[in-house]
């Protein structure tokens, strides 16, 4: 359902289902309405595929998920939490995420496939740290 969910929002889900993610959704019943995830490289988080229903979006549904995800982070004691996006940079501005150079990122998020092959070259890379 998650994959489906992300397909319908133009999310890339070719390399997912690795043991390094995690999701969280919120629904209505059987309905998804906002889904977010997370893999983990070492001490560094990578927020995955965050998705909110068009029509229910700007609800506050997506800062909800991005607080228990970044909740997760600490928990798990991850450094930063890095993300690449094309089209929610001010969305993800307000929840204290900011732009970085993709060269300033570590080389476990550099090597991972979002960075090098899902995302283009010119997804807007943020991170938010000292969780």
């Amino acid at each position: 359902a998650i994959f489906s969910f992300l397909e319908q929002n133009n999310l890339p889900t070719e390399d997912l289902g690795k043991d390094t993610q995690r999701f969280w959704m919120i629904c209505d019943g059987d309905q998804i309405l906002s889904v977010i995830g997370i893999e983990t490289y070492g001490p560094y988080g990578l927020l995955r595929s965050m998705a909110t229903r068009r029509d229910i979006r700007n609800k506050g549904l997506a800062g909800q998920l991005v607080e228990v995800l970044i909740e997760h982070a600490r928990q798990k004691q991850m450094i930063d939490v890095f993300l690449l996006t094309t089209t929610a940079e001010k969305f993800f501005s307000g929840q204290g995420f900011v732009k970085v150079s993709r060269e300033s990122a570590p080389d476990v998020i550099k090597g991972c496939r979002e960075f090098t092959h899902l995302c283009p070259s010119s997804a807007v890379l943020m991170k938010k740290e000292r969780l």
